[in-house]
């Protein structure tokens, strides 16, 4: 197919919103990859009902998926029956802020990543899933819960991996790091282990994916039309 003038203007100008689209349809905030060392245990069962919160950068209006890297006992590592988020806003010592999303991602994926502890008696856990909702661009806190059911094989079998930063794309992410990473040592963990809102001076393993708002998509498609109706006019 051969396009002269109003049709490969139209095409050109076309080819390059789609492409911008395409650049601009990822956006990914992770705070990177465990390094070793310590990590909290996170899961949801009647014996340890913990949750780990630590903050992420939302750059995108519509999140699309939501992951974490747990530390689970090696011989219970595809036993997680859901992965249960939660993201607020005004999180302190002491205290949940106001709580915006909850619930439990679909899809659930649990691939192991080949990282261990030392002893390499926990092995990691990437579970991810997908979720659909909106959120204005800003600072959240997300926090993550592996469930294990009302009877876990054991009462501390699953933990949220620590990070000291290191390769903070996870795999196959078309994205540069940093990826709006935000390592500044602070997160907090709540349950009936430690209590309720404890700070952590650490960060962790946590992932969210977002994508621009559809009524961006929606204006420059409006605007391709726009330009096709002027060209046909004057053609005309």
């Amino acid at each position: 197919m051969r396009f002269t003038g109003p049709k490969l203007t139209l095409f050109l100008f076309a080819l390059i919103s789609t492409t911008g689209i395409a650049n601009a349809q990822v956006q990914v905030s992770y705070n990177g990859d465990f390094r070793g060392g310590d990590s909290n245990v996170t899961q949801a069962d009647t014996l340890s009902d913990m949750m780990v919160f630590d903050d992420i950068q939302v750059t995108g209006s519509h999140v699309t998926s939501i992951w974490g890297n747990f530390l689970i006992y090696q011989q219970y590592t595809s036993s997680s029956l859901g992965l249960r988020y939660e993201i607020r806003t005004g999180v302190s010592a002491g205290h949940g802020g106001t709580l915006l999303k909850s619930g439990f991602v679909s899809n659930l994926q649990q691939i192991g990543t080949g990282r261990s502890t030392q002893n390499t008696a926990y092995r990691e856990i990437q579970l991810s899933g997908t979720v659909d909702f909106d959120l204005a661009p800003g600072t959240y806190w997300l926090g993550l819960q592996n469930n294990e059911g009302a009877n876990p094989p054991a009462q501390w079998t699953s933990f949220l991996a620590k990070t000291l930063g290191a390769d903070n794309g996870p795999a196959n992410d078309p994205n540069p790091a940093p990826q709006n990473s935000i390592l500044d040592g602070s997160a907090f963990a709540t349950g009936t282990e430690l209590g309720d809102w404890i700070q952590q001076s650490a960060d962790y393993s946590v992932g969210i994916t977002t994508v621009p708002e559809p009524g961006a998509i929606v204006t420059i498609t409006c605007g391709v039309i726009g330009l096709y109706a002027k060209l046909r006019r004057r053609r005309n």
